[in-house]
């Protein structure tokens, strides 16, 4: 998969049949929920339209260092914004 974060530093965490993970540096701060038997290149396309793997995404939000966490079927990402 390309695309996202060019420096893809939070590590990826798996629950419910999905795999999840972000970045944020550079110009795109993407979030996926990637489908655990994935294979090929899953890459989105530039127009938006998903992969057959990618369950869904959310194309700004990602965050830079933090990790996400998947509580009681909740996903939690942190993001700060400068002031």
């Amino acid at each position: 998969m390309s695309g996202g974060g060019d420096v893809p530093i939070p590590t990826p965490i798996v629950g419910k049949d999905l795999i999840y993970f972000n970045s944020a540096h550079g110009p795109s701060s993407p979030i996926y929920a990637i489908k655990n038997d994935a294979s090929g290149d899953i890459t989105t396309k530039p127009t938006g339209i998903l992969s057959e793997y990618v369950k869904w995404s959310i194309p700004r939000g990602g965050s830079y260092i933090h990790t996400m966490l998947l509580y009681n079927e909740h996903l939690y990402n942190v993001n700060w914004t400068e002031q």
